[in-house]
């Protein structure tokens, strides 16, 4: 227990991860357009988008759909082609996605933070969007490496799923379906999870290498991977103050539902403003969470042995936009 919550002496105590993840809520909690990064920040990400399925038996005992549809040639190039537009379409959004996402991480250090925020009290999302400039598609590479790496393990469980699909019908014909779960989903589920917050834990570290230090996609893989593996309990105290961050966002969440729903029940207030309040709310709740995200995290890439402006390094203090004009003279 005391190698999980660390000695005074060590890279980064259980302690020390709280109080820099309180710091970080502190100067994410002023209200601002910079929230809309923050709402765009890559979060934790336990399953990959349609992994629930795999785990999941069917009461009928119905195997899933694998089976290809018929049609003539002109669906079949019609379908392609939305599939086209909508990849296009979703590469210029992560494009966008990317280019905050550097702006943000490249703020986040406590001593550029100081220096942009101006008169406001904290930067503005023009000064994230200038920010970002020169990393925009570094950081969109290095998305694409993660989700790669993501789909490609769920991928290599999903296929063995289905080529003995047969085998898990008949299993589950001869013995209650829970104990067939708890003996070939529930492991995997548990590998898949780990699995996805180690990557989440990359991606939080090789974002902030990629904009600080101006490294490639793989370059700033390789270094995350090595500060992971120098200091993992270090390493799994930050994934802790993860973890906790979600949980209060849920938390949150989940109130703000509670409260809009029982002000409606109780005073009657009309449908439509009342989705308004609660997206409204939500919006503002996931792009305080985002920003704080990216300041706990701009601290923890520091804590692990990450290089970033807070040491005073050379260079790495400096922010500008895209003339080249510094951020922190206007």
């Amino acid at each position: 227990m005391s190698r999980f919550t660390g000695d005074p002496g060590d890279r980064w105590s259980l302690r020390a991860m709280l109080d820099e993840l309180g710091e970080a809520a502190r100067r994410a909690a002023r209200p601002g357009w910079i929230w809309v990064a923050g709402l765009l920040y890559p979060s934790i990400a336990l399953l990959p988008m349609g992994a629930a399925k795999l785990f999941v038996f069917d009461a009928a005992g119905e195997s899933p759909d694998v089976h290809f549809g018929g049609g003539d040639i002109r669906t079949g190039i019609a379908l392609a082609s939305l599939g086209l537009v909508a990849m296009a379409g979703s590469a210029l959004v992560l494009l966008l996605y990317s280019r905050l996402n550097a702006g943000l991480a490249r703020l986040a250090p406590k001593s550029v933070w100081a220096l942009v925020r101006g008169a406001n009290g904290r930067p503005g999302l023009r000064d994230c969007w200038a920010a970002g400039s020169g990393s925009t598609l570094s950081v969109f590479g290095l998305r694409l490496a993660i989700d790669l790496l993501r789909y490609t393990v769920l991928l290599m469980m999903i296929l063995p799923a289905l080529f003995t699909w047969g085998v898990f019908d008949s299993l589950s014909a001869q013995a209650p379906g829970a104990i067939v779960l708890a003996l070939f989903a529930l492991p995997a589920l548990a590998v898949l999870l780990i699995y996805n917050l180690l990557l989440s834990m990359l991606l939080q570290l090789a974002l902030h290498s990629v904009v600080h230090n101006r490294r490639g996609v793989a370059s700033a893989l390789q270094h995350a991977w090595s500060i992971l593996r120098q200091d993992p309990w270090a390493g799994g105290r930050a994934l802790t103050g993860e973890i906790l961050l979600a949980l209060i966002a849920l938390l949150a969440e989940a109130a703000i539902i509670a409260l809009v729903l029982t002000a409606s029940s109780i005073f009657g207030v009309l449908a439509t403003p009342l989705e308004l309040t609660l997206w409204a709310a939500l919006l503002c709740l996931g792009g305080l969470i985002g920003v704080t995200r990216a300041c706990y995290w701009a601290t923890a890439y520091r804590a692990l042995g990450g290089l970033s402006p807070d040491d005073g390094v050379p260079g790495l203090e400096d922010v500008f936009d895209s003339t080249g004009e510094p951020l922190g003279e206007r």
